[in-house]
């Protein structure tokens, strides 16, 4: 239990030297792939998501989290097109924070609660969301295919660390940190739409 808690804190330290919620208004400059691969880290908004639906996909015994997470990849690349060709909500940056209060939500309300359904649409609608804020703020001068590979891999790499902790976490009989997670996730969501 100490090496969780110990854990959790270390995570929480290197999140606190990510910038509030920068990975969608434009604040750093994004030009390739190493640009892509960068951004998603540099937002807290999407490492708790990207953590987060790591974390539901690799607690579902209904769907393998493979398929969730190919849907996430899916639904962000699409969204990422259609930001580059100009589609663009009028606040797609409260549209990002508010998937963290929906993931949030999603995890807290613990396995297999939630209908199968709600939570793929929910995993869907939020990797859209980002997807289209990627595209549409993805400089004149980047190449689209090398930065939405950036973008990806960087994505897969979290989902990856939020799966492998929810093995972990099951292996434990932990699993009650995947709801604390849920919460703190939900409750950032709320603070960001508040204070951004």
């Amino acid at each position: 239990m100490r090496k969780v808690i110990v854990q959790s804190l270390v995570f929480a330290g290197l999140l606190g030297f990510t910038q509030e919620s920068t990975a969608h208004i434009g604040v750093l400059p994004t030009s390739g792939w190493a640009d892509g691969l960068m951004h998603p880290f540099s937002g807290i908004d999407h490492l708790l998501v990207m953590i987060g639906v790591g974390l539901w996909a690799g607690s579902q015994r209904r769907q393998p989290a493979w398929w969730i997470i190919g849907l996430f990849l899916a639904a962000m690349v699409v969204g990422a097109l259609l930001g580059m060709q100009g589609v663009v909500l009028h606040s797609v940056e409260s549209a990002v924070l508010a998937t963290l209060i929906a993931v949030g939500l999603l995890l807290a309300a613990g396995n297999n609660r939630i209908w199968q359904p709600l939570g793929l649409a929910i995993v869907a609608v939020s990797a859209l969301l980002h997807g289209l804020a990627h595209g549409a703020e993805m400089p004149e001068t980047a190449e689209a295919f090398t930065y939405i590979v950036g973008i990806v891999s960087a994505t897969g790499i979290l989902h990856g660390l939020g799966m492998a902790g929810s093995f972990c976490l099951r292996r434990m009989q932990a699993d009650v940190w995947v709801g604390i997670y849920g919460g703190a996730t939900g409750l950032a969501g709320a603070w960001l739409l508040i204070t951004v």
